[in-house]
């Protein structure tokens, strides 16, 4: 009778240990997945981590084997305390993806701002009909414009011009006639189009998505392109392009403008580009600070 006693004691034992083994065991793995998946949030908040802990846990502490401990109810608590992080880093991952594409559209409206077309007059071309049926060229003689009229320092020029025929008269030797006696006719040219700047637009546009999309690629970030996205892109660029963009696109698309002006009536007029006489300089001095500004407003 003591034999068997004995054996079921002893047996008694070893079931005793065998369950406190497992049960050291399950809390031990169950202490290690919470805290790693903890860190590794607390870390970097991110989908892709957790999935690699999960993984590498899942692999490495608990091969699945038959009387293997299952991971599913270690994970149950790690899971829901990743899941707010998962989703605020997904919110704010949406947030950056957007902003990034509604720069580049941003920017397209920049471009397309800046090379809309303009018009302005071809000094070479227009032309001075005089009173006595002679006919001029304005820019060769040293009378150019801006615009369609004649101010009143080329004014004076081209009535001495169709009365005495003479240029070039600073030192008011000739009196200026007291009525005007001539008729300008201005070539006016565009410089761009719609079209031109549609299609560089377009094509900034284009070049700018396709490479955030190689980059989404290369970094595994998902996001989707639906009508409600682009939609948002579009109304977020268009308020990043009124706030930030509108001010310098609107000073260079100016610039450009006032430049190709400049430099057709020196084309025009002086042809290699230097002044002559002082009161040229200063006629231009005195126009193009205001001309910059009107365009600016």
């Amino acid at each position: 009778m003591k034999a068997p006693t004995t054996n079921i004691i002893k047996s008694t034992k070893i079931i005793n240990a065998d369950a406190i083994v497992k049960i050291l065991l399950k809390t031990t793995v169950r202490l290690i997945l919470q805290q790693t998946v903890l860190f590794s949030i607390n870390v970097r908040p991110t989908n892709l981590t957790v999935a690699k802990v999960y993984l590498w846990l899942r692999t490495f502490l608990l091969p699945c084997k038959k009387n293997a401990i299952t991971p599913i109810t270690l994970l149950n608590a790690p899971i829901i305390y990743a899941l707010p992080v998962q989703i605020n880093s997904m919110k704010l991952q949406n947030i950056i993806i957007v902003f990034a594409y509604a720069c580049i559209f941003a920017i397209s409206l920049a471009v397309l701002y800046i090379l809309r077309p303009f018009s302005y007059t071809d000094n070479d071309a227009s032309k001075l009909q005089c009173e006595n049926d002679r006919i001029y060229n304005t820019g060769p003689n040293y009378i150019y414009t801006f615009g369609t009229k004649l101010d009143s320092f080329n004014d004076m020029k081209a009535r001495k011009l169709c009365a005495y025929d003479i240029i070039w008269d600073y030192g008011g030797n000739y009196k200026t006639p007291g009525s005007v006696n001539y008729k300008l006719s201005p070539v006016i040219k565009q410089e761009s189009s719609w079209s031109d700047a549609t299609i560089i637009a377009l094509g900034v546009l284009i070049t700018g998505f396709l490479t955030s999309n190689l980059i989404l690629r290369f970094l595994h970030l998902k996001f989707g392109h639906s009508l409600i996205n682009l939609a948002i892109i579009v109304i977020s660029g268009s308020v990043v392009f009124l706030i930030f963009l509108i001010k310098p696109s609107k000073e260079i698309y100016c610039a450009n403008q006032i430049a190709t002006k400049v430099m057709n009536i020196r084309n025009a007029t002086y042809k290699n580009g230097i002044y002559k006489f002082t009161q040229e300089n200063e006629w231009f001095k005195k126009m193009v600070g205001p001309l910059y500004q009107a365009c600016i407003k």
